[in-house]
């Protein structure tokens, strides 16, 4: 049992772990994901207040791995909907982390292995990073480390302690499971693990009981409200095709908004059944085809994605680490690259695997068997940081142990000891830096971390906000097609029909296959046609110049509007100052109309007449008028009728119209 002091110093171990990512909350406030959830988080986010608030559970529940969003549903249920309260009841769960890792490093090694392990956990910048995001990279790994204290547990020979952790195993193993479907193979392994320690039957009985405890009666509930057993999410077929296809390169850079969407509507466009259930068959066959098709390409693709998982640097999914250390000074701190090296996974690789060389005497075969299954189920989907977290405390383990014995060395001056180590290290770290830049690290996020916190304030309203955070996504991607169409529907609403219909341009330019941006382009063109028509009413008999203007304008990008044309015309045949006037402009304007139907209409025939009267016209005029006239019932448009009436007159006479009724709006 460890002593008083050293408790102690686990506490306050702990106490850091818990500090710094208060620290990191309280110096995050700026990031937008901090009150916005993203992308995946945002999905976990509504599921979870629709249980919590409103009761609904439903197979959208299922897309992503269960476990995660009903805890969210419990604390929003207790709590109420504060991302604050998730907050900071992950960072306590990040502080039981720090102290599963003190003990087992304590248990595998000694204590100031796990002393030191635990103080790097508290200050692994990826891990303080993903424990304050609304994802379930946290709960993963802590189940982690749960797994291992209690695996470890097990292999107890003769107390009843290894009878209880091999229930208990079984038991966490299954929430693992319904964390993140990669831990299945861990869960296997530690099974067939536990039947080979003393009273393996019994502690496999007892392990696969505990497995029950939690599937079965979870599984019926899932199946009753949904549909389906909940076991594994209905995204699943999904990531294992990104990661395992000829494309891959092109797959796993693939980014939210229109080319997420053109994935996952693949299925229905072969002839699949909608919905995701009915496409994880498709993805599968996918997959399959793949592996048996081109096998050789797949076994290259294996190799490059383990490289992916040694990789010293941040890979992003959805969220990229590196570009939110602008909001932070503790984050920035603690994870940050210089040119193709980063800290802290660079020097994390190397030193822990020193630590499982040197440890090799005391045999911590499990624990190596931990890491490696868990990485051949990350390797065989696909890699990225989030997913890579929950083996970083047992790296931390082995580093901590390699670290300390460097440093015993290094007091004893065993120099020659020291040679192959150094050797170990600098190949780990060239294994860790020089591949690379990899596929998932080309991509631009940072628009993408501005365009989904704009979307969330305009899905809330907020439309001065989300104009806000629009801009700031095309300012730091302009290729982005979603973020050039949302931020043009914020500028109509607030009637800035020149700037909205460019950003609707750059948007259907950038994806010609936008359909929303292509209607949206056409629906700001008639809007901000109608704008400026009832401006050019109201300025008509003020200002003849500036209302021409205007219609001149409407007529550039809506030349085949019957109304405006008419509008025009009139104004040329009827202005006050003789200068103005143009009855050839006037003709030509009507002669232009499309349909031809318009023309049978009595008041644009009315404005024709005066019109070839103002030309010069008068026997035209006078038969155009007369066609009207005989359109028109005098007891029903008697305005009109006079109207008439009065023109024939002038006509006959060579004189022209000097004003009158205007021309109401025809029925085209």
């Amino acid at each position: 049992m460890p002593g008083k002091r050293h408790r102690l110093a686990a506490l306050a171990v702990v106490i850091l772990a818990i500090v710094v990512r208060l620290l990191f909350l309280a110096d995050s406030g700026d990031d937008p994901s901090a009150v916005h959830p993203l992308v995946d988080s945002r999905t976990y986010h509504e599921r979870a207040v629709e249980l919590a608030e409103d009761g609904i559970l439903d197979e959208r529940f299922l897309w992503q791995a269960p476990l995660y969003p009903l805890f969210l549903a419990a604390i929003y249920q207790l709590l109420g909907v504060s991302l604050t309260a998730v907050k900071l009841l992950q960072i306590l769960l990040a502080g039981g982390t720090c102290l599963l890792t003190i003990t087992l490093g304590r248990q595998l090694f000694d204590q100031k292995t796990g002393l030191l392990a635990g103080v790097l956990v508290a200050l692994c910048g990826p891990l303080l990073f993903f424990d304050l995001q609304l994802l379930a990279t946290g709960l993963a790994v802590f189940w982690m480390m749960a797994l291992g204290n209690l695996a470890l547990q097990v292999g107890q020979k003769k107390d009843r302690v290894s009878l209880v952790s091999a229930l208990g195993l079984g038991m966490v193993g299954a929430l693992a499971l319904l964390t993140r479907s990669t831990f299945l193979p861990l869960v296997v392994f530690l099974l067939i693990l536990i039947s080979r320690r003393p009273l393996g039957l019994k502690k496999l009985a007892l392990g696969a009981a505990g497995l029950m405890i939690i599937l079965v009666p979870f599984s019926l509930t899932m199946q009753n409200f949904t549909g389906h057993s909940g076991l594994l999410p209905s995204s699943g077929a999904i990531n294992l095709f990104i990661g395992n296809n000829p494309n891959f390169e092109e797959t796993i850079g693939i980014r939210i908004g229109l080319p997420w969407e053109d994935l996952i509507t693949q299925p229905l466009r072969h002839g699949y059944e909608p919905g995701p259930w009915a496409g994880q068959q498709y993805f599968r066959t996918q997959v399959r085809n793949f592996i048996t098709q081109q096998p050789g390409k797949f076994l290259g693709l294996l190799v490059r994605k383990t490289t992916h998982l040694f990789s010293g640097r941040e890979l992003p999914r959805n969220l990229d680490m590196y570009g939110h250390r602008q909001f932070s000074g503790v984050l920035s701190v603690l994870v940050f690259k210089v040119g193709p090296w980063g800290f802290p996974m660079a020097l994390l690789w190397p030193l822990a695997a020193l630590g499982l060389v040197v440890a090799r005497k005391q045999s911590p075969a499990y624990l190596l068997g931990m890491l490696m299954v868990y990485a051949a189920a990350l390797v065989l989907v696909f890699v990225a940081s989030r997913y890579r977290a929950p083996m970083i405390p047992l790296l931390c383990i082995l580093a901590a142990h390699g670290l300390l014995w460097m440093w015993a060395r290094i007091r004893s001056h065993q120099w020659r000891t020291l040679t192959p180590a150094w050797a170990l290290l600098l190949g780990m770290t060239m294994l860790a830096t020089v591949p690379g830049p990899f596929a998932q690290e080309k991509s631009n996020m940072q628009g993408e971390l501005y365009y989904g916190a704009g979307w969330n304030h305009y899905q809330a309203g907020e439309w001065s906000a989300a104009e806000r955070e629009f801009r700031q996504a095309i300012l730091w991607d302009e290729g982005l097609p979603e973020a050039h169409n949302f931020l043009a529907l914020v500028l109509v609403k607030n009637e800035l029909w020149d700037e909205a219909m460019k950003h609707f341009e750059v948007a259907a330019l950038l994806n010609p296959n936008y359909s929303d941006a292509v209607k949206n382009l056409e629906l700001c063109r008639a809007k901000r046609a109608e704008a400026l028509y009832r401006r050019g009413r109201a300025l008509e008999g003020d200002d003849f110049a500036q209302a021409r203007r205007v219609y001149e304008e409407i007529r550039e990008f809506h030349p085949q509007w019957p109304e405006v044309s008419v509008r025009l015309a009139w104004m040329l045949c009827t202005a006050d100052d003789p200068l103005e006037r143009d009855g050839a402009r006037a003709l030509q304007l009507l002669a232009q109309l499309r349909p031809s139907s318009v023309l049978k209409d009595p008041y644009v025939l009315y404005v024709k007449a005066v019109a070839l009267a103002e030309a010069g016209q008068f026997e035209d005029a006078l038969e155009v008028a007369s066609k009207a006239r005989g359109m028109i019932d005098a007891t029903v448009r008697s305005d009109l009728a006079g109207q008439l009436d009065k023109a024939l007159v002038l006509f006959g006479t060579g004189k022209t119209l000097k004003g009158g009724l205007p021309p109401q709006k025809s029925s085209h």
